[in-house]
């Protein structure tokens, strides 16, 4: 009678032992995902601060645009000011298959030579 009683405390330690381990590797799952979700929100931040300062930038072209009566073929490159420093910017100005227009392409990143983000708007405005 005694050993029955012996093995039923022993399948009950290792129960406990495999709960235990099973609950550990969920957790741990659980928090590997709270921590992606964090880069996930670091870079939806960057990308609709981008969308926010290409818009910006756009506006600006339109505005130059409208006071030159058209803008000329360029390629130019720049930082956003202020707290935007981490936020570049480049300007590319070609001639279309439209006649009158060129083709602008403004592309807005973050980081120096691996790009993390990129957001391009692409639009036409009146030749000069």
């Amino acid at each position: 009678m005694m050993s029955r009683t012996g093995n039923n405390r022993a399948v009950t330690l290792i129960e406990v032992m495999m709960t235990v381990i099973i609950l550990t590797v969920g957790i741990l799952g659980i928090i590997q995902a709270y921590i992606k979700s964090f880069d996930v929100l670091r870079i939806s931040k960057d990308m609709l601060i981008e969308v926010s300062l290409a818009e910006s930038k756009m506006a600006e072209l339109q505005r130059s645009e409208l006071e030159n009566g058209g803008l000329d073929q360029t390629k130019a490159k720049g930082v956003f000011p202020g707290s935007y420093a981490y936020y570049k910017w480049e300007l590319d100005i070609t001639p279309s298959d439209i006649q009158g227009l060129n083709s602008v392409k403004l592309r807005c990143f973050t980081g120096e030579f691996q790009r993390l983000n990129e957001f391009v708007l692409a639009s036409y405005v009146k030749n000069k």
